[in-house]
């Protein structure tokens, strides 16, 4: 059958004018498309703080990874050089740059003990006292506070010096490993106060209650040197005594 012009089938069709699918109205239409936009805006709202949580999450975790493996190569660094470091200032310049480092006191015990071994008492003191404030908690502590008390006790502050030695007796009592050099110290500084007396009985309590102590020979060789300075006058004969009036 041939087309008229005017057929349905001959008319273009219009997209704009396209109807609505079989049982859906133009109005459901427009109710699905505001549903599903009111649906999405959430979305669109948080994206961009997620997006920027998740870089910073990622910007952290890269933060971490670099500063672990710098603190990785520190400690690499810093333990090399305790055993490696030929100088003075090596092991001080070690130290100062490495101070996180598990490595960072024992650089700053050795720098104090290669400073006292020199003669420089001021320099050793210094690095004790620094051992002492930054590291309180360190099982090495208490080396340290007994370094700092010998190099007072070498610069002639013997008052300072024991003091210190008789707060290190008090609070780490008589087991300690250091026991044995703060009884020595605390005798000589009594000693060079004019107290020998009294350093006399602090050396021969501590042989009384440690005979057995590897320090004993060192201990007995000072008590004697005291000793020479404790002893009684001797008396004339016949001095002190009461005469007999028969014998004359």
């Amino acid at each position: 059958m041939e087309e008229t012009p005017n057929s349905p089938a001959s008319t273009p069709v219009d997209p704009a004018v396209t109807p609505a699918p079989s049982g859906s109205s133009p109005s459901s239409v427009s109710l699905l498309m505001e549903e599903l936009k009111s649906l999405t805006e959430p979305v669109r709202h948080y994206i961009r703080p997620f997006i920027w949580a998740v870089s910073l999450a990622v910007l952290a975790g890269v933060l971490v990874w670099v500063f672990q493996k710098r603190q990785a190569v520190n400690e690499q660094v810093a333990a090399e050089r305790l055993f490696t470091a030929r100088s003075i200032e090596e092991i001080e310049q070690t130290a100062e740059r490495h101070a996180g480092t598990a490595a960072a006191p024992m650089l700053w015990l050795r720098a104090a003990k290669t400073r006292y071994t020199q003669g420089n008492l001021a320099m050793a003191l210094s690095h004790y006292e620094e051992f002492i404030q930054r590291f309180p908690g360190h099982a090495m502590l208490d080396t340290a506070r007994m370094g700092r008390l010998v190099c007072m006790e070498g610069m002639g502050r013997s008052v300072e010096a024991l003091q210190g030695y008789e707060q290190l007796l008090e609070q780490s009592g008589n087991q300690h490993y250091l026991t044995a050099q703060a009884v020595l110290g605390r005798a000589r500084c009594l000693r060079q106060v004019g107290r020998s007396p009294e350093a006399r009985i602090v050396l021969e309590d501590y042989l009384v209650e440690n005979p057995r102590s590897s320090w004993g020979s060192l201990v007995r060789e000072f008590l004697d040197v005291v000793k020479k300075e404790t002893v009684d006058p001797v008396e004339p004969a016949g001095a002190g005594t009461i005469p007999d009036p028969v014998s004359k």
